[in-house]
């Protein structure tokens, strides 16, 4: 019975000897494999940082080129209002400094609120006009329609005038 029993078991632990060894084996492929990806990772690790490195780079022009676009929108924005203010002002004959308080983003709009405003600034009546002053009186006064002023005259007439 005990060779049967040696027989027997001798199937099962050659089994599972071999599976040992087959693990053992394994094992060692796999530490050398293991092994081989980290030496292969070690040389391409500088590349891999380099990579990064650019990519950082490149985000980081591209960064500075996108707040600078937004600078440039924003300046030509502001140019195009200004001279649009300009234009409102020019037309409605407010002062540009009212018109730049107005609100509003097209033309159409600053234009009929800059309209209104104009409506209600304007005076209930027109200041009268002062007289211009005339040099003489009477006889001897030069004729105020005429473009063409002598000075020897004028000097004569303000000589007559003179008290003195």
């Amino acid at each position: 019975m005990s060779d049967e029993t040696q027989n027997e078991t001798t199937p099962e632990a050659q089994e599972v000897t071999a599976s040992r060894d087959a693990v053992t084996q394994g094992a060692d492929g796999a530490d050398a494999e293991l092994e081989r990806l980290r030496v292969q990772l070690a040389e391409y690790a500088p590349i891999v940082q380099a990579h990064q490195e650019a990519e950082e780079v490149r985000k980081t022009d591209e960064r500075k080129l996108r707040d600078e676009l937004e600078l440039i929108q924003r300046e030509r924005d502001e140019a195009r209002r200004g001279l649009l203010l300009r234009e409102v002002a020019d037309e409605t004959g407010l002062p540009a400094d009212v018109v730049a308080l107005i609100q509003g983003s097209t033309r159409d709009e600053l234009l009929s609120a800059a309209s209104v405003i104009a409506e209600r600034a304007k005076p209930a009546f027109a200041a009268p006009k002062r007289p211009s002053p005339t040099v003489g009186a009477g006889t001897d006064a030069p004729p105020n329609d005429s473009d063409d002023i002598d000075p020897i005259k004028l000097a004569r007439a303000i000589a007559k005038r003179a008290r003195f």
